[in-house]
């Protein structure tokens, strides 16, 4: 969400950083109104042609920090990963292996 946004005028900020800048749902509001967070692989890797991926800066953001600090994100919200199957439904063949999905534990 966009603390910036002016409503009235519909204007936004020019020189907001979207991922720095904007909030997110549990940040603002005072109770939990979400268990948790589910992030698509195939958005943070992008595929080729399909709008919706995370820039490489964010993607080592992530790597290096973790869901729930790159998130904001409380530690008594869930997270879970999944494979973006609908951003490559019209492929032949799934863009992932099983493996490539695979975690090696539950660190944050």
């Amino acid at each position: 969400m966009d603390p910036t946004f002016d409503f009235e005028t519909e204007a936004r900020n020019e020189h907001k950083t979207i991922q720095r800048d904007d909030k997110y749902p549990h940040e603002i509001f005072t109770q939990q109104v979400y268990d948790g967070i589910v992030i698509s692989k195939s958005v943070v890797d992008g595929i080729d042609g399909v709008k919706g991926r995370y820039s490489v800066s964010q993607q080592q953001r992530l790597l290096k920090n973790g869901i729930y600090r790159f998130m904001r994100l409380p530690e008594y919200y869930d997270t879970m990963g999944e494979s973006g199957a609908f951003t490559y439904a019209a492929e032949e063949e799934p863009v992932y292996t099983i493996g490539e999905l695979q975690t090696k534990g539950g660190t944050h």
